[in-house]
């Protein structure tokens, strides 16, 4: 007699999982040393704990307000499309601002529109990621329920 094939084994097999899986992770690391990297910078940058208060709260207060919005944008368009639209955004700023730092142009101002900048793409990126976890796996490989 065969044993049933193991769900986790068919599910690290399936390539949209394992994609989806590791852009997760490598975009949450991202993400959580970006909240670590952003205000040292502006410390560096000005050594004032006000900038730096300043720093995260526009990192934090513009994200946890308007993720409701980002909550009803994804009810309404392809949450795979939002994800992607608001990661290339991020990517696009964390460009700029690596390269501002790289040459020396990075300066309190521009750091702190960065970091709003950030803040709202987040904002509208936490809700469609989770969205898109609940179906990146065929349904062969979900083990049926009984409510």
């Amino acid at each position: 007699m065969q044993d049933a094939p193991n769900p986790r084994t068919a599910l690290l097999r399936d390539r949209n999982f394992t994609w989806l899986m590791s852009g997760g992770v490598i975009s949450t690391l991202g993400d959580q040393f970006t909240l670590i990297a952003l205000p040292w910078l502006v410390l560096k940058l000005t050594g004032d704990a006000v900038a730096l208060g300043m720093a995260v709260a526009l990192m934090g207060i513009p994200r946890a307000i308007l993720i409701l919005f980002g909550g009803a944008l994804v009810d309404r368009h392809s949450p795979k499309r939002i994800l992607m639209l608001t990661k290339h955004v991020n990517t696009v700023l964390l460009a700029v601002l690596a390269v501002l730092v790289y040459t020396g142009q990075a300066h309190l101002p521009v750091v702190l529109a960065l970091a709003l900048g950030l803040s709202l793409a987040s904002a509208f990126s936490i809700l469609p990621a989770r969205r898109c976890c609940r179906t990146p796996s065929p349904r062969s490989t979900c083990r049926p329920r009984t409510a």
